[in-house]
């Protein structure tokens, strides 16, 4: 990272830090590549800082691509496949309403074939 930058990054990992209740008075950087390895004290904490603008520019796109999938999913043009663990955590968790929603709707799928289908 170039030397603006990293002050930068310093300075948003700092300000992170103290925002959750950290303390951050003292920032060392430990490296400095691509990725910013920065040691805050006395808090004690170790920070990975990576340059935001690429990743924010990958988020965005993904975010793109991906703006209608609801739509998709709802109308059953996709179905969501629940595996036992998986279906086993959402009852769990009191995900049941939105299991017995999925297949209400059918647009969720289990892992294992229905005993009454044909294989």
């Amino acid at each position: 990272m170039e030397a603006a930058e990293v002050s930068r990054a310093v300075a948003a990992a700092t300000s992170i830090a103290e925002g959750l209740g950290l303390p951050a008075g003292d920032a060392s950087v430990l490296h400095n590549s691509n990725k910013l390895a920065v040691r805050l004290l006395p808090c004690d904490v170790f920070a990975r800082i990576g340059p935001a603008g690429e990743e924010l520019a990958e988020f965005e796109a993904g975010l793109r691509n991906t703006a209608g999938f609801a739509d998709v999913l709802k109308q059953g043009l996709i179905k969501r496949e629940y595996r036992d663990h998986r279906l086993e955590w959402m009852v769990k968790s009191g995900g049941i309403d939105i299991v017995a929603e999925g297949l209400k709707n059918k647009n969720i799928r289990f892992s294992w074939p229905h005993p009454l289908e044909k294989l």
